[in-house]
């Protein structure tokens, strides 16, 4: 793979929440529900605005705002790891 290679990544918002790349279906931690749900969100949102306080309300509405947070932030850090910045 060349170093300005770039993966492309399709969300499948019908039938099953899906991410796929052209290996196939993306599978483990970043295939979580709630990480393909923040994908989803942020995907549906007007230019890609969304307010953290509004995703942590959609996702995990049962967690206090710390835990919330740091919910997210594992969240982002893993799909950035598999999806790239």
């Amino acid at each position: 793979m060349s170093p300005h290679h770039t993966n492309m990544f399709t969300l499948h918002a019908f039938g099953a929440l899906r991410v796929e790349s052209p290996d196939g279906p993306l599978a483990g931690p970043a295939a979580q529900r709630h990480r393909l749900a923040l994908l989803a969100l942020l995907a549906a949102s007007p230019g890609h605005q969304l307010s953290r306080d509004r995703v942590l309300a959609l996702l995990w509405p049962e967690r206090d705002a710390h835990q919330g947070r740091t919910l997210l932030n594992s969240a982002v850090h893993t799909l950035r790891k598999v999806l790239g910045a």
